[in-house]
């Protein structure tokens, strides 16, 4: 489809069959375009989208099919559903969301840069594990990105920061309002920074807390906001 309209991708895979799979040369499959102002959505177990152009000024989704399965993001390990650094370098859209708030699977996350063209970035599983740091900074183009963005990470469950891992921005690029949300089932959870952990805002929102969003904030107790350019717990 074109313009406005939705483009969504189920892929349910089996017998060892990868659930969307585009593997063409570089170039031959786009997804959406310059024009296309619609939602695209992967919804799928397993995926292969190298070299695939991926375009709009809506929301691109990547979601599993099975809720229990895991997803790992950026290299993140023990994924099933992995959305590596390389497909996300093809997404030119504003706003990213990887999971489902109906997932039950772990999301683990390596080190990801921030591309130039994306401004909000979702990250949600049954619970998060932040195992690399998340840069917005310069991309794989060489082009910075300088617009203010927002970090939001949701988990059923507890959200972990594993030691020495930094979520940041620089006064060279734009604020990056962090949210981290734990406890989305109701179920309990918590929020873990490790060892040399951090968050590095540059004067947007860092806020902590559980429960429900409401304008993009946690609702439920011991929720911290701030909009200093650090916070760290040990």
């Amino acid at each position: 489809t074109t313009g406005s309209g939705t483009i969504t991708f189920t892929g349910v895979g089996g017998n060892g069959n990868t659930g969307i799979d585009s593997t063409a040369a570089a170039g031959i499959n786009q997804i959406g375009g310059a024009s296309d102002t619609g939602n695209i959505t992967f919804n799928a177990d397993t995926l292969s989208l190298p070299r695939t152009p991926i375009q709009t000024t809506g929301t691109v989704t990547f979601a599993p099919y099975t809720a229990s399965t895991p997803i790992g993001f950026s290299g993140g390990t023990g994924g099933t559903l992995n959305i590596t650094q390389a497909i996300m370098d093809e997404v030119n859209a504003p706003t990213v969301t990887v999971g489902a708030t109906t997932d039950t699977g772990a999301l683990t996350t390596g080190a990801f840069n921030w591309e130039h063209t994306l401004t909000n970035l979702n990250l949600i599983g049954g619970s998060v594990t932040i195992g690399g740091n998340i840069t917005k900074g310069i991309d794989d183009s060489a082009v910075a990105n300088t617009t203010n963005g927002t970090l939001t990470v949701q988990s059923n469950t507890d959200i972990t920061v594993n030691a020495n891992e930094a979520i940041s921005s620089s006064s060279a690029y734009g604020q990056l309002t962090t949210v981290l949300d734990s406890d989305t089932g109701g179920a309990g959870g918590a929020i873990v920074m490790n060892t040399g952990s951090s968050i590095t805002s540059n004067g947007g929102t860092i806020a902590l807390g559980g429960g429900a969003l409401s304008g993009g904030l946690p609702t439920g107790a011991a929720v911290g906001i701030s909009t200093s350019t650090r916070s760290e717990e040990h």
